[in-house]
């Protein structure tokens, strides 16, 4: 359900980078056109670095701040992974 996927998102979101925010629904979208897996969208606004983050050692993340000029340039030159992600956030922020 959506209820429990915010619940994810907001525990994820604090453990992967230390971040906390206001998360809004932006969309589900399918995985690829091969799977029945779907995945959750949503975008953190009013967003705060409240801890240090608490990765697993299985998983690799680096946090970059920038801005949205650099932001759209990582993404238009293929430099991240889920750029549809990022685009559908981008749009629902009218940013795009």
């Amino acid at each position: 359900s959506n209820e429990d996927a915010i619940c994810s998102v907001e525990r994820e979101l604090l453990e992967e980078t230390g971040l906390k925010g206001d998360l809004s629904f932006v969309a589900k979208v399918w995985d690829d056109a091969y799977s029945s897996v779907q995945r959750f969208c949503y975008v953190s606004q009013n967003t705060k670095f409240v801890q240090k983050p608490n990765l697993e050692n299985t998983e690799y993340i680096e946090l970059v701040e920038c801005d949205l000029k650099k932001l759209k340039n990582i993404l238009v030159n293929g430099l991240c992974s889920d750029t549809e992600l990022a685009y559908l956030c981008l749009d629902y922020l009218k940013l795009l």
